[in-house]
């Protein structure tokens, strides 16, 4: 199982350095991490650990330890997550096969960008509609 969790910290160097190191002490395996700062000078951490073989509680007590990390949060309603897809294509023509409109159109020099924010829900059905169209796409959690 995958556990989603929210962390802010102070601003500081060497903190990311810091919780990646925890947990790659204890061969915990990141599979997600997007970093946000805001204009107080903290970072705010999505990080997604499996915790299939260990308890979800420990990991959060064992990060909020560390020195700058001012809370930990463990995010049980995935309802609050969204992941933006950002998908490359160098025509228009190559996004006729997705069904969703985008949430933006950016045109950068011989590519188009679309960028779609999708509901937790629909997160599997948009990346296999996503796949058979075979263009290159990025996706991040927010």
């Amino acid at each position: 199982m995958k556990t989603y969790f929210s962390i802010t910290s102070n601003n500081t160097v060497w903190v990311l350095n810091r919780i990646t190191s925890l947990l790659r002490k204890r061969n915990y395996n990141i599979w997600e991490l997007n970093l946000t700062f805001d204009n107080q000078w903290f970072a705010n951490f999505l990080l997604q650990i499996d915790t299939s073989k260990i308890d979800a509680n420990q990991i959060s007590n064992q990060i909020l330890k560390l020195y700058d990390v001012k809370s930990v949060e463990i995010i049980k309603d995935y309802k609050r997550i969204k992941k933006v897809f950002y998908v490359y294509s160098e025509d228009k023509k190559g996004f006729e096969k997705i069904s969703k409109t985008p949430d933006k159109i950016a045109e950068i020099p011989n590519n188009f960008v679309w960028i779609y924010i999708i509901d937790f829900e629909l997160w599997e059905e948009f990346s296999f509609e996503l796949k058979k169209t075979k263009l290159r796409y990025y996706e991040k959690s927010i």
